[in-house]
């Protein structure tokens, strides 16, 4: 039985989780996760441990395997904020849609809070070709449907 991606695994869920408006992403600091443009009050973070650029190569050979957890950053103040804090901001929302986007930031959160997986540089490096694989044909569609040709 061929064993499974854990980032593959954890872009589905994430993608589940938020009806496919957030899910994760390559770029130059590894794969992070990409929120949705009407987030103005938090986004997550993916965290690795080791960090995933040594000399400007992205999932070196050095580094067999990372420790990926994962946060919810202030897009404010851009530093982590625990469960309890947001809570405690829902209930203390200015308005009607930032209290909805923080309790489904805290919905999220608390499902993705304890994801502790080690992965092995060849899955990193693996999901990275697949989502970038994925922006590319999103980038092409879009570009086919603004010029009016089809696929």
């Amino acid at each position: 039985m061929e064993e499974r991606n854990p980032l593959i695994e954890l872009d589905k869920q994430i993608r589940e989780l938020t009806n496919d408006l957030s899910y994760l992403t390559p770029g130059p600091g590894g794969i992070g996760m990409v929120i949705p443009q009407q987030s103005h009050v938090y986004g997550f973070l993916i965290y690795y441990e080791p960090q995933p650029v040594l000399n400007d190569v992205v999932f070196p050979e050095e580094i067999p395997e990372y420790v990926i957890t994962v946060g919810v950053r202030s897009t404010e103040t851009q530093k982590e904020i625990s469960i309890d804090k947001l809570q405690e901001q829902t209930s203390s929302a200015c308005n009607e849609t930032v209290a909805m986007e923080n309790v489904a930031m805290a919905r999220m959160l608390v499902k993705l809070k304890d994801i502790r997986m080690t992965v092995a540089r060849e899955s990193c490096l693996e999901a990275f070709g697949i989502f970038a694989d994925r922006i590319m044909k999103e980038m092409e569609a879009e570009s086919m449907e603004l010029t009016g040709q089809s696929m």
